[in-house]
């Protein structure tokens, strides 16, 4: 956006007033649909205004290597919300329980989500514990190509996901495709 626009620092402006607005809309969606008790990992400043809006009880992953867990869940304290620290394996143990997960993104493309390394286990065992696995993600997250996601990043399946939740609101799997395919690359 700032690249190639004539103004580029007046772009870049207009761009983080954007994802402000952004992500004050997504947290509104997601604390419509978020239930009381999440699990989570890593660090995503919309993941953190969506579980504040949906004021639930957070379990979040130390999110090793680089336990961005940690700034999790001070963030989210701040907010007044009940978080704690735990490490990754009972993170993953709590969504096999049907605890459900919530997670920011990298991206979202055609093939998958790309966010820390851990994503797809905490949505592997949600699966397993018949819990919902949201991925919270404006449409500045969407994107038609599949970025690469080298280490410490994955890319989960959408197949693997419940709904992304966007500034309007849930869309399944294949919407999320969807939409992500019409977002092209610069």
């Amino acid at each position: 956006v700032a690249l190639s626009a004539d103004d580029h620092a007046a772009a870049a402006w207009r761009f983080a007033r954007d994802l402000r607005v952004e992500t004050d809309a997504v947290a509104a969606a997601a604390g419509a649909v978020l239930p009381s008790e999440v699990v989570t990992l890593s660090f995503s400043s919309t993941l953190v205004a969506a579980v504040a809006a949906a004021g639930a009880v957070t379990r979040c992953a130390r999110s090793d290597p680089g336990g961005e867990g940690v700034v999790t869940v001070e963030r989210l304290r701040a907010r007044g919300v009940d978080a704690r620290l735990v490490e990754d394996a009972e993170a993953i143990a709590a969504a096999a329980r049907g605890t459900a997960v919530v997670v920011g993104a990298d991206a979202v493309g055609p093939g998958g989500v790309v966010n820390k390394v851990g994503t797809r286990a905490l949505a592997e065992a949600s699966r397993r514990g018949g819990a919902p696995a949201y991925v919270v993600a404006g449409s500045s997250k969407l994107l038609a190509a599949d970025l690469p996601a080298p280490t410490p990043f994955e890319r989960t399946p959408l197949d693997l996901i419940t709904a992304v939740i966007g500034e309007d609101g849930p869309v399944n799997p294949a919407g999320a495709a969807r939409l992500a395919a019409s977002h092209r690359v610069a």
